[in-house]
């Protein structure tokens, strides 16, 4: 006696899931995405991507040497929507931490960057790390050093401007320390010798 052909039943049985799950696939790239990462929702009509935050202003320093050292570099800053970004490439360092902070004044005649003053600190804050409950709002934090000396730091936050106001770090001075901030010692970060200075102008 022959045995039923049960290969159709059990093929059918295994494409009706495959099916219905090609039908639930995920939401297409040019569907609403809702708190990304954490979920999709798909729409019934694609929704349109928001267009990307105007650029607003633009600001430069190049950073010279200061101390005796061979360091220097160039920043960006750049105004987009409420936040101001920041991109660093520095040179001739180290290899290691080094500390990175906006000084008060926009003066790096000094040989030794003093005439740049103290931390930036418009609130009148205590010295600290950023994301503390205080702190300056120079203390940018530590950039690491490669073997070859060079570094970059891209940094962001809402807390500057590059208006006239209080909060605008035009007209400030952008500094390099020699070695890592603490994040305790006051008033500085016990960072060592500025070796890099630059002013932070507005871009013509």
């Amino acid at each position: 006696m022959r045995e039923p052909n049960t290969a159709g039943p059990l093929l059918a049985g295994c494409l009706l899931p495959l099916a219905l799950l090609a039908g639930c696939g995920e939401p297409d790239a040019d569907d609403g995405v809702v708190n990304p990462p954490l979920y999709k929702e798909q729409t019934t009509a694609p929704m349109a991507s928001p267009p990307p935050a105007e650029v607003q202003e633009v600001a430069l320093v190049r950073l010279a040497p200061a101390s005796g050292s061979d360091v220097e570099g160039e920043a960006t800053f750049t105004q987009v929507g409420d936040k101001v970004r920041m991109a660093l490439e520095l040179e001739g360092l180290a290899p290691g931490q080094h500390a990175v902070h906006i000084h008060a004044r926009g003066d790096c005649a000094a040989p030794d960057a003093s005439s740049a003053g103290g931390h930036w600190s418009p609130r009148e804050e205590p010295h600290g790390e950023w994301g503390d409950a205080q702190h300056h709002l120079g203390d940018i934090g530590n950039v690491e050093a490669d073997a070859r000396g060079q570094a970059r730091l891209n940094f962001a936050t809402a807390a500057w401007t590059l208006d006239d106001g209080a909060r605008s770090v035009i007209g400030q001075a952008l500094i390099v320390h020699a070695g890592a901030d603490d994040y305790e010692s006051q008033p500085a970060g016990d960072a060592g010798k500025r070796v890099a200075c630059g002013v932070i102008r507005a871009a013509a």
